[in-house]
């Protein structure tokens, strides 16, 4: 599912929405773009506050058993847009 251009109250939304359907033991795979991504223009929202960091995940999917969850940089190429160095985010969690 793609959200990346959601702004803030449509995000707590979403992640409000997807903790609610997931199921007990489900895993939550979550990857985003960090502010950095501002520094790259490769793709993306232009927006800061539709950006992620590891905090605001980490704030809010408290009520998850996070797995894993870093900030990275890596290449992507996936057709016309996004190419090139990108700053991201993800995040694998499971409800307890």
């Amino acid at each position: 599912m793609f959200f990346q251009f959601a702004h803030g109250t449509q995000r707590q939304q979403l992640f409000g929405q997807m903790l609610r359907t997931l199921k007990p033991d489900g895993l939550l795979v979550l990857q985003g773009y960090t502010p950095k991504q501002l520094d790259y223009n490769t793709g993306g929202p232009k927006h800061l506050s539709r950006l992620f960091t590891a905090a605001l995940l980490q704030e809010a999917f408290a009520a998850l058993q996070i797995l894993e969850l870093r900030g990275y940089e890596a290449d992507l190429f996936e057709g016309a847009r996004p190419v090139g160095r990108s700053a991201l985010v993800g995040m694998v969690a499971r409800k307890p």
